[in-house]
């Protein structure tokens, strides 16, 4: 059953903005008035015919509330930031759908190696990006696990749990939302800050003699408090507790090195994690059913269940901060040695829960990542859900699929088959839509394939492998050409193909317009050469040219599917201009465009 839709969250969200903000101003202006009023009861007696009780009875009160105000106050300001966020990730949801770009975040522009078999062809980072396009956590622990799942395919079990995952949650936008802004409320958590946390986490104590320490740490507070009792109640005439303080300040010394480097490490690595309690607090009640979203909640329960450990690491944590008040710090130590007491607590925590704080950060952020593709789904209810199969049929079968980072009332969708060991070939003039098609195909199998929702009526993959050739330069510091550059890389597919033909898996390939920066009769030769090699260990695939003789060969022409892009040129007075439908059609392009390109834009004629 669906909850509250996208229309009705945005305006609840605004409204509990406004009556947070209004309640922030009341409890502000609260402030001041009580404030004003304390200092007139305490000058009360000096310019009013009061007495000095009166106004010492006043200004208690005065103090008293306005201590009460700016607690509420502080609070207040607390749950008027949430709203905000809330109410700005619900106002992304809808920008999201509707492709306005400008109105997204952009969280992370870090681009993959361009060795990889496909992070940097697809447009899957940066502005304008697939990430850029799903991306609505805000912890770090959610954005690098969604950069793992868009560079790492898995295998088929483990899509088809995500799927099912993310159909659950893509009817709980209440709990997306509610964790996205909790995510971002724990602002500033970087990547390597987590990581270094869980490195403290999973390292052996660092106290040793833990035990005595624990005994001293308690026997000598008790000594002191007993024999400070005793002479407030006269048992004793002899101030004897301060033999207790003075033991006290020298364990204190000669543990100090340690215990302060210990608690200095610890709170530098703990600063700021607490934040992700609430985060924790939310997964671990959400109500779920889906084999997936019970194992994430299994996993945040571990051992003691990290929103209570969490917690109690932001209570040691702030008990630890008492060293930077250096009167109070000084009682404290010689009174209850506090420093071997919260060094002995982080080294409790680390004991009981250390082990447990990786599984706990790998669910959160798998539970984000989820969370960002069930938001897709959500967003896209026309979209679709693939099938994964094995290697038996088609490789990629779909009805009506369309690039998914275009806005939906834009995309145009084209049926596409390509079967095992045989490729589709499409022609069309510039402009027509041959790389959107092939950058279609291939955001919407790695779509597919992390468990998300695609653009398409319907959809079936098989769990193979994908490797692209688009982006390919030269490199001038490399001493790399561009056609060699595409040789390398086309090198690289091939290599790929016979090891997962090895695997007993597929590869699934897209080639836009390969090996550039050469001869057209060489440049043939070779992409013939390339697509036997490729078909000869099992692989298919997608290849885009210009080049409308490339499959004229009794070996590759029964191998291909040929389809092209069509386009008309349309006269209005004076101007002609081109008009493309992006529309699919069988067989090879028999038309080019160039030289009517060059009219439309006014080029002088030969002569």
């Amino acid at each position: 059953m669906s909850g509250p839709s996208l229309s009705d969250l945005r305006e609840q969200y605004r409204r509990l903005e406004l009556d947070s903000d209004r309640r922030v101003r009341y409890l502000m202006h609260g402030r001041l008035a009580v404030f004003v009023a304390g200092v007139a009861a305490f000058s009360s007696p000096w310019w009013l015919a009061a007495s000095e009780g009166i106004a010492a009875i006043l200004t208690g009160v005065c103090v008293i509330g306005f201590t009460i105000l700016v607690t509420l106050h502080n609070r207040a300001s607390e749950t008027l930031r949430r709203h905000a966020t809330l109410r700005a990730v619900a106002d992304e949801a809808e920008a999201r759908r509707h492709r306005r770009w400008d109105q997204l975040p952009l969280h992370d522009t870090t681009q993959p190696s361009t060795a990889h078999p496909f992070g940097g062809d697809l447009d899957l980072f940066g502005r304008r990006s697939l990430f850029h396009l799903l991306y609505t956590a805000g912890s770090a622990l959610g954005l690098e696990t969604l950069r793992l799942w868009l560079l790492e395919l898995p295998p088929r079990s483990t899509t088809l749990s995500r799927q099912s995952a993310v159909r659950e949650l893509s009817r709980s936008a209440a709990l997306r939302f509610e964790l996205a802004a909790s995510g971002r409320l724990a602002g500033g958590l970087r990547a390597e800050m987590l990581a270094r946390f869980e490195d403290w986490a999973g390292s052996p104590s660092e106290l040793r003699r833990r035990r005595l320490l624990a005994g001293v740490a308690w026997a000598i507070p008790l000594s002191t408090l007993v024999l400070a009792v005793l002479q407030l109640t006269g048992v004793v005439h002899v101030s004897y507790w301060i033999a207790p303080v003075l033991l006290g300040l020298l364990v204190a010394a000669l543990t100090a090195r340690r215990t302060s480097a210990l608690i200095n490490r610890a709170s530098l690595r703990a600063s700021s994690l607490w934040h992700l309690v609430e985060s924790f607090k939310l997964v671990a009640s959400a109500s779920c059913s889906a084999p997936l979203l019970l194992d994430i909640r299994a996993r945040i329960e571990s051992g003691e269940g990290a929103p209570r450990q969490m917690q109690r690491l932001e209570r040691i944590t702030r008990l630890g901060e008492v060293r930077y008040s250096d009167l109070l710090h000084f009682l404290l130590q010689a009174l209850l040695l506090l420093d071997l007491h919260v060094a002995l607590r982080f080294e409790r925590w680390r004991e009981t829960s250390g082990s447990h704080v990786h599984s706990w950060f790998t669910a959160l952020g798998e539970m984000e990542a989820l969370c960002c593709l069930a938001e897709l789904a959500d967003g896209h209810r026309a979209w679709t859900f693939p099938t994964i199969r094995h290697a038996e049929g088609p490789t990629f079968l779909a009805t009506a699929v369309a690039h998914p980072l275009l806005a939906p009332e834009t995309a145009v969708p084209n049926d596409v088959r390509i079967e095992p060991r045989r490729f589709l070939f499409v022609t069309g003039s510039n402009m027509s839509g041959k790389s959107t098609l092939l950058r279609a195909i291939g955001v919407n199998a790695i779509l597919g394939r992390m468990g998300g929702p695609v653009c398409a009526t319907s959809m079936e993959l098989t769990a193979s492998e994908i490797f692209t050739y688009v982006h390919v330069t030269d490199s001038l510091l490399d001493g790399v050409s561009g056609f060699m550059a595409g040789l390398l890389r086309l090198k690289a597919v091939v290599e790929r193909a016979g090891r997962v033909h090895d695997d007993e898996s597929t590869l699934l390939f897209l080639l836009d317009e390969p090996l550039q920066g050469t001869n057209p009769a060489e440049r043939q030769l070779a992409i013939r050469r390339i697509l036997r090699s490729l078909l000869g260990v099992g692989a298919s695939g997608v290849i885009t040219s210009h080049d409308l003789s490339l499959i004229d060969t009794d070996d590759l022409s029964p191998l291909a599917s040929a389809v092209h892009f069509d386009e008309r040129l349309e006269t209005g007075g004076t101007q002609q201009a081109l008009v493309f439908d992006y529309r699919l059609r069988p067989g090879v392009c028999s038309s080019t465009n160039a030289i009517r390109l060059l009219d439309a834009m006014g080029f002088p004629q030969d002569r």
